[in-house]
C-alpha cells in the first residue's frame, strides 16, 4: 500500500496551523503555484525518507518560538527545513535515566520552595506546603523528614537505598 506524502503531510500542516492559514483541495486547484510548491514539498519527503507529521512539527515549532508566526509553506522544502527535522527527532527520543528523573522532579522542588521563599515564607512551611498541595517531589519531601501523604513504594525506596538518599542530598545540598 503506498502512503500519499502529500496529503499526509497536508493533513499535519493543517493541525497546526489556525483555519486561516489552512490548505484544502479547493485551494489547490485555484492557486496551482501553491500546488507545485506542494508537490515539491512531497518530492522533498520521499527523496529524505521524511515522516510529514514530524516535518510539520518540527518546522512549526521551531518557526513559531523564534518568530511567533507560523511559518510560510516555502519553509518545508530546504536544507533548513531538513536541519530542523533532525534535531527535532533526537531531541523528541531521548528518554531519561531513572536518577535523571530524580534529580529533574528534585531541581522542580527546589525551584517551587525558593519561590515560595521569595514571597516571605520560612522554608519549613515552603516545604509542609509542597506536600499538602503535592507538587513536591516524595524524596524531596522524605528528605526534610515528611513522610505522611507518600506512597508506599517512594518510603520502601528511600528506606532501603542508600543511593537514592545521595542522590537526593546532593541534588538538594549542592549547587552546581
Amino acid at each position: 500500500m503506498m502512503i500519499n506524502p502529500i496529503s499526509l503531510f497536508l493533513n499535519s500542516y493543517n493541525e497546526r496551523v489556525p483555519n486561516w492559514k489552512k490548505i484544502t483541495a479547493a485551494t489547490l486547484e485555484k492557486d496551482k503555484n501553491l500546488d507545485r510548491v506542494i508537490k515539491s514539498i512531497g518530492r522533498f519527503i520521499v527523496k529524505n525518507d521524511l515522516d510529514p507529521k514530524r516535518l510539520v512539527d518540527a518546522v512549526v515549532d521551531s518557526y513559531y518560538k523564534k518568530n511567533k508566526r507560523y511559518p510560510t509553506i516555502f519553509l518545508f522544502k530546504d536544507h533548513e527545513a531538513l536541519s530542523l527535522y533532525k534535531d527535532y527527532e533526537l531531541a523528541h527520543n531521548i528518554d531519561l535515566t531513572e536518577e535523571q528523573k530524580i534529580r529533574v522532579s528534585i531541581k522542580k522542588s527546589k525551584i517551587q520552595v525558593k519561590n515560595l521563599q521569595e514571597f516571605g515564607i520560612i522554608i519549613g512551611e515552603a516545604i509542609r506546603s509542597l506536600s499538602v498541595t503535592g507538587k513536591g517531589d516524595p524524596y524531596f519531601l522524605l528528605a526534610y523528614g515528611l513522610r505522611e501523604g507518600i506512597s508506599e513504594k517512594h518510603l520502601e525506596l528511600w528506606d532501603k537505598d542508600d543511593v537514592i538518599k545521595k542522590i537526593v542530598l546532593d541534588e538538594i545540598f549542592l549547587d552546581k
